[in-house]
């Protein structure tokens, strides 16, 4: 376990190491182009997202992620309505919303790059169509910027980066259109048009809301005085025709819609982790104890002592008792037993401490039930009594 903690402890520091650097080291600049109102990034609008109110004080900014015609069918749509996308496609049924909501009195202002009567029926119905700069005039192939005017203020340049704004209005309804803002071409980049009683306000220039050109110099009042032709009314900013409807695809997102719900959910899957970090930890079973080998061989000796017993076969006995006393002599005190030395009683009771008169007389009564040949009960026992007296003195 302590080599699996350590294991555990060094991934952790390497995870803490790897975060620390990455908070750290400076974050490359994402270009990708969102118009989103939370995207702090160059072309997000998050910038534009905090101060529209401060343009707007009188007037409620509402943000929507549904289509025109969802809002027109909810009966919402009244006031200015404000669509900033690349391209901008719409459905029949939402021309046909948008239409009416600008007939009724209201204003939509839409800035898009494309604006082509061949693919969108808008264009066709308010006779406009844009034209990419960049490709079509020679004049432009090389060059790095383009700048941007307004009509009521000519000698008040805005710079862009020239693949930023590459877009101008190419034909439109001279009749019912005004323009408001030019690029340095005197091409027409913001109209106003006239419909029913309401007025459309297009640009082609949609980046001019993003964080990038919002901190750019002065380029904050172009997306400033773009705004300011909006009536003083509430307007709808929708970003679904750049974003779609940002719904969570996550299978989770009812529960986690609910605080109650979403609590309830993470405390039980931090329980199941706190288990699982407990569950993961090596279960010892217990170690049985086991005795050492039992040493059965002075019960087997006595058994198979009773077994010679029982039957009558004293002499037997007697033999094998002397040989097995014989045998522990020498084994305990190194001397040879032969039966026939006159020196062995000596010796034995010098080694054992055992009185040589035990020892003589222990000697004497082995070397005489040796030679019998039948031994009576009693002849054994007596026998017996002197080895087992013997052993016992000599401990």
């Amino acid at each position: 376990m302590k080599k699996e903690l350590k294991f555990i402890l060094l991934i952790v520091a390497l995870f803490a190491i790897l975060i620390v650097v990455q908070m750290s080291s400076p974050k490359a600049v994402n270009y990708e182009i969102t118009l989103e109102k939370s995207d702090k990034q160059a072309f997000g609008t998050y910038i534009l997202f905090n101060l529209i109110e401060d343009l707007f004080p009188y007037q409620t900014i509402i943000h929507t992620n549904s289509t025109i015609f969802e809002l027109g069918l909810m009966d919402q749509l009244d006031g200015n309505l404000f669509i900033l996308t690349t391209d901008l496609y719409l459905e029949p049924e939402e021309i046909e919303t948008l239409l009416d909501f600008v007939a009724a009195g209201n204003t939509a202002l839409i800035t898009s790059y494309l604006f082509d009567p061949q693919s969108s029926e808008l264009s066709d119905t308010l006779n406009l169509k844009s034209l990419g700069f960049i490709g079509s005039m020679q004049e432009r192939k090389n060059a790095d910027s383009v700048s941007i005017y307004f009509k009521d203020s000519p000698d008040k340049l805005y710079k862009y980066k020239v693949n930023d704004v590459p877009e101008y209005f190419s034909s439109y309804d001279t009749a019912a259109t005004e323009v408001l803002a030019f690029n340095q071409d005197n091409k027409p980049v913001l109209l106003k048009t006239a419909f029913g009683e309401g007025n459309f306000l297009l640009s082609t220039t949609p980046l001019v809301f993003t964080n990038y050109y919002m901190v750019h110099d002065e380029n904050y009042l172009v997306a400033e005085k773009i705004l300011q032709q909006l009536p003083v009314t509430d307007v709808y900013w929708s970003n679904y025709y750049m974003m779609g409807r940002m719904e969570s695809t996550n299978p989770l997102r009812y529960i986690l819609k609910h605080p109650t719900l979403s609590w309830a959910y993470y405390i039980a899957l931090l329980s199941i982790i706190i288990y699982v970090a407990f569950a993961v930890k090596r279960k010892q079973k217990p170690i049985p104890i086991i005795s050492p080998p039992r040493n059965a061989s002075l019960e087997f000796v006595n058994t198979v002592g009773m077994l010679y017993y029982n039957r009558g076969d004293h002499t037997n006995i007697a033999s094998k008792k002397i040989n097995y006393f014989l045998d522990h002599v020498r084994r305990t005190y190194f001397i040879a037993t032969d039966l026939s030395d006159p020196e062995l009683a000596k010796r034995l009771a010098n080694k054992s401490g055992v009185a040589e008169k035990k020892v003589n007389e222990l000697v004497r009564t082995i070397i005489h039930y040796s030679k019998k040949t039948m031994l009576t009960s009693d002849e054994l026992m007596h026998l017996n009594n002197k080895i087992e007296d013997f052993l016992h003195h000599g401990k």
